[in-house]
Order: C-alpha cells, then sequence, then structure tokens
C-alpha cells in the first residue's frame, strides 16, 4: 500500500493536499476564523504549514518513484519560462484573495470593529487598481507559458525567443514591475487593503519580488545577449584582419619576385594598390566590400603619411634658408 509507486499511497497524498487546499481558504480568507484582524496567528500559519508538508510529501512521492517532480518539471522549462510560472500562481492567488475580501469584508469584519472600519475606509479605486493588477499579471503571465509550451511542440522545440518578443516581454516586465512597486507602496501602508497580517499581505508582496525577479533575469539574458554580439563581430574583425595580413604577406612575396627578375621597385602607392585589388579578386577569404573597405583605408594612410612627410621637409627647409639669411645679414 505504501512505497515508491504505490497507487494507494499516491491517492491519500493527492485526497491530502486537496483537503488542505479547501480548508486553507475556509480558514484563513477574510470570513474565516484565521483572516484578516482575525488574529489568530497559530492556526493561520499552521493551516499553511500544513498544506506545504503535505505537498512536500506529494513531492517526495514523485522523485522515489522516479517520475518527474513539481520542481523539476518547473525547472526544465527555457527562456525565463519557470519564473512565469511562479508568477501566475502567485499573482492568481493574490487575485483570489483581493477578490474574496473586496466582496465579503462587511460580513467577514464585524466580530472586529475595528478592522470593519478600516476595510470600510478603504477606497473603491484602490481595490479596482489591486484587481486590474493581479488580473493583467496572471494573464500577461499565462500568456508567455503558452506560448512556450507552443513553442516545444515544434520541432525546434528548444528555439530561443526572436528579438520582437524579447522586446514585448522586456517592455511588458517593466511595465509590471513599476506598477507592483506603486500598489505595494499604497495597498501596505497603514490602513490600507494589504496592511494586515494575512493572505493578501504575503501573496501581495511575494507576486512583487516574483515579477522584479523575472525582470532581473530579463536584463541579465538581455546583457549575455549583447556581450555574445560584441564578441561575435569582434571575432568577425579578426578573422578579416589574418585573411588581409595574408594577402599582404602574399603581395609582397609577389612584389620581391618581380624586383628581383625586373631590378625595378615599385615606389608608387598606386601600384601596391593595384596588386592588392588584384589579390582581393582573385582570393575570397572574406566579404569583398569588408576586404576592399581595410585596403582603402590601407592606402589612404600611405598617402597620407608620404603627404605629411613631404610637408614637414619643406617646412624644415624653409626654415634653414631663413635662419641662414639671417646669419648673413
Amino acid at each position: 500500500m505504501f512505497g515508491p509507486n504505490k497507487k494507494m499511497e499516491l491517492c491519500i497524498l493527492i485526497f491530502l493536499v486537496i483537503l488542505w487546499l479547501v480548508t486553507i481558504w475556509f480558514n484563513t480568507t477574510i470570513e474565516g476564523i484565521a483572516g484578516e484582524g482575525n488574529e489568530q496567528y497559530n492556526l493561520y500559519f499552521t493551516s499553511w504549514l500544513c498544506l506545504w508538508t503535505t505537498f512536500w510529501t506529494l513531492e517526495r512521492w514523485f522523485v522515489s518513484s522516479g517520475m518527474s517532480s513539481f520542481e523539476k518539471f518547473v525547472r526544465s522549462w527555457p527562456n525565463r519560462c519557470p519564473m512565469w510560472i511562479i508568477t501566475f500562481i502567485l499573482s492568481f492567488s493574490d487575485f483570489l484573495f483581493v477578490f474574496d475580501a473586496w466582496n465579503n469584508w462587511d460580513i467577514g469584519t464585524k466580530a472586529t470593529p475595528y478592522v470593519h472600519e478600516m476595510f470600510a475606509n478603504i477606497s473603491q479605486h484602490e481595490w479596482v487598481f489591486f484587481i486590474q493588477t493581479t488580473i493583467v499579471t496572471f494573464i500577461g503571465s499565462l500568456c508567455w507559458v503558452l506560448a512556450e509550451i507552443f513553442r516545444r511542440n515544434k520541432k525546434d522545440g528548444n528555439a530561443p525567443k526572436s528579438d520582437v518578443e524579447n522586446y514585448v516581454e522586456g517592455i511588458m516586465l517593466h511595465l509590471l514591475a513599476i506598477q507592483w512597486v506603486i500598489l505595494i507602496f499604497f495597498a501596505s501602508m497603514p490602513g490600507h487593503s494589504a496592511s494586515l497580517i494575512g493572505n493578501i499581505y504575503f501573496t501581495t508582496w511575494a507576486t512583487c519580488f516574483s515579477v522584479i525577479a523575472t525582470l532581473v533575469l530579463w536584463v541579465r539574458d538581455w546583457r549575455k545577449d549583447i556581450a555574445d554580439t560584441i564578441n561575435e563581430q569582434q571575432a568577425e574583425y579578426e578573422r578579416a584582419k589574418r585573411a588581409v595580413l595574408r594577402r599582404e604577406k602574399k603581395r609582397l612575396a609577389k612584389l620581391r619576385e618581380k624586383n628581383c627578375e625586373s631590378g625595378e621597385v615599385a615606389d608608387t602607392v598606386d601600384s601596391n594598390q593595384d596588386i592588392i585589388e588584384e589579390d582581393v579578386a582573385k582570393e575570397d577569404l572574406v566579404d569583398d566590400d569588408i576586404t576592399l573597405s581595410i585596403t582603402s583605408v590601407v592606402g589612404n594612410r600611405a598617402r597620407t603619411d608620404t603627404i605629411d612627410s613631404a610637408e614637414d621637409a619643406v617646412c624644415f627647409s624653409a626654415r634653414s634658408l631663413f635662419v641662414s639669411a639671417k646669419d648673413h645679414d
């Protein structure tokens, strides 16, 4: 009955998890005996602890039976999807707790007059903003999870996201992070909807941290993509430079052979440029545009150096004549 791969133990554990999920809802929501403002902290935390222990035991059963656990299932998703799954679970739970408190605070806080007065003073706009934020978050998270499901069903299952997807995801994460920071700032202040110890308080903070953690992962991957692009361009430049150097060596070798045979020295930059362009046309080691641009830069630099040296010689001669004339006077 009990042990790895025993169906009876699996059925019992699933029943206990469902039982404690239902118990958590009735015990810790606004109408429960351990809801917001009732200050039944022992009952509140032990109820959540019982749910966690039953779920952890179910996880251990899957691991010992050689099956995939929930943790392994979440970590197996690519492209920041594990954080989107966690964000979806937390934001959806937060939505349920906030929606329940918004509808039932009048009945659930009759036994605690100061809590009843506090909820009565909460603005309707705050509730709407709270619910709207949670809805946008868990629907957006679900969309990114579904996108990964459809992506993994394709033949190239682990294909990376496109640039458009990354841009849209980054914009959405920045907007969600700003919205959750604003919500936390107002909702957790004394006298507001998430100021009391309870489900709304913990799930709101947890969702905010989850959204920010997902944004941090996106920024890290974005910086990594930029670094990879720079390294790839640097490697391409190095390959082009080595190819040009090899051509230059071949050109010099050909020039030496011609000089040895004819006894003439090619002393102009233009003739060297013609030989380089002929080598470029014969060989196709790198892209022609890259090679021509590099060789043109080499030729321009050679011409500039020649002109500069000529100007320096003229200036020096003029200065010498001026000094000689002054000494003669």
